[in-house]
């Protein structure tokens, strides 16, 4: 999905979604442009795309690995309540690079 500015239709970044074979989870990337980065705008695309998953699947959780280098998508994924459940590497995936998943499961239902 990209995403855009309102006024001009720029496309600024782009937030993909992909579901794993079962349903039952799923792995959320983003880009964002760094000159529109810090406006709230990454904020409101994970947050939409989070919540359109879990009211329109049976996804029971979204995760997000992030490279230990990127403070910004850290401080991002933590900001919306993510917490960071796990490390990779740096010999898995790509040999030499540190990773962290961070993770949001579905909210319970009342």
């Amino acid at each position: 999905m990209g995403i855009a500015q309102t006024h001009d239709d720029q496309l600024i970044g782009d937030c993909g979604l992909h579901v794993n074979a079962q349903g039952t989870e799923a792995e959320l990337g983003i880009t964002l442009s760094r000159t529109r980065q810090g406006r709230g705008l990454g904020f409101a695309a994970v947050q939409l795309v989070v919540n359109w998953t879990f009211a329109q699947t049976d996804v029971a959780k979204v995760v997000a690995i992030t490279d230990a280098r990127n403070r910004r998508a850290q401080a991002l994924l933590q900001h919306l309540g993510w917490p960071r459940v796990g490390t990779l590497g740096p010999d898995v995936e790509i040999v030499g690079l540190t990773e962290y998943v961070f993770e949001m499961s579905r909210p319970s239902q009342p």
